[in-house]
């Protein structure tokens, strides 16, 4: 994989292009959303095993995996403070999930607002893709973050997803404001995306 070249001594930042995600943008005919129950950890471990795997073997990353659901758990149990919602079908069929967070240390210095909130663990079915799953979950977790007063998304992604994450978040929030080095690894960077809430 090939990746651009840095100045280590200069942090690299994109111009925002603040993007507004209405609910015409999200064909609810198509998905709902909710948030997260116990019951739905069975149908998202086979998402998670598609998306969560090894660059070299290609197979899936047991132990990350069991992590993302210990969050999960923690989240429905309030252990945590992580917030997820899932979509589903016209038929009840789990087809993506998605959570939201206090800003991790690693991206504190692109926070611009005093009460941000950092999307995490964004996974949709390969069936379901460009369907407005991914959309509609978002949508689900910005209303969230309205109502609980946060003015700020962060979000993050890695170079695992350089061919579909990447595209999906830029798509919904416009061109990255950063690019994180190394923070997945010694040359494993990761794309910034940042919107400014108006909160209700």
């Amino acid at each position: 994989m090939t990746e651009p070249e840095f100045d280590d001594n200069e942090p690299i930042t994109i111009p925002e292009l603040p993007i507004e995600l209405n609910q015409n943008d999200v064909d609810v005919r198509k998905q709902s959303t909710r948030e997260i129950e116990l019951r739905d950890l069975t149908a998202l471990h086979p998402i998670l095993e598609s998306w969560i795997k090894d660059p070299t073997s290609g197979g899936p990353l047991h132990e990350e995996i069991i992590g993302v659901l210990a969050a999960i758990e923690g989240s429905i149990s309030q252990q945590n403070d992580r917030t997820y919602v899932v979509a589903e079908d016209i038929n009840g069929k789990i087809t993506g999930m998605m959570g939201m967070a206090r800003p991790s240390n690693a991206m504190n210095e692109y926070i611009t607002t005093a009460h941000p909130v950092e999307f995490i663990n964004a996974y949709v079915d390969h069936h379901s893709v460009g369907s407005g799953t991914g959309r509609a979950l978002a949508h689900r977790l910005e209303e969230i973050a309205k109502q609980n007063g946060n003015t700020e998304i962060i979000v993050n992604s890695g170079p695992r997803y350089k061919e579909t994450g990447w595209g999906f978040w830029t798509k919904l929030y416009g061109a990255p404001v950063a690019i994180r080095k190394d923070l997945y690894g010694t040359g494993l960077h990761a794309q910034v995306w940042r919107k400014k809430l108006q909160v209700n």
